[in-house]
């Protein structure tokens, strides 16, 4: 039977905390941990969640920001013409 796996990030998210918190954690743990995206089976991700939480380190994780709706991109103006030229140049006659 396959041990189940997490990844750093998605562990990081869980508890809170910045991904390098818990590659820290890991690395101090002895679990093989290289980056964000390595990933560790759940007993090990349990050891760091225990530590994490011996520590104060565990937070309420932060619920995401909706996306901001995209504007719609202004209509572009057509250049204005020089009419106030063309009434100087009347006015010489």
């Amino acid at each position: 039977m396959a041990t189940k796996k997490i990844r750093v990030y998605e562990l990081a998210r869980e508890l809170g905390v910045d991904n390098s918190v818990v590659v820290d954690l890991s690395n101090e743990l002895k679990i093989g941990v290289k980056s964000h995206s390595s990933s560790i089976d759940e007993p090990s991700a349990d050891r760091v969640r225990r530590l994490a939480d011996s520590r104060g380190l565990k937070q309420e994780p932060k619920p995401e920001a909706p996306p901001e709706p995209k504007k719609a991109p202004a209509a572009k103006k057509a250049p204005a013409k020089k009419a106030a030229a063309a009434s100087v140049d009347d006015n010489k006659i």
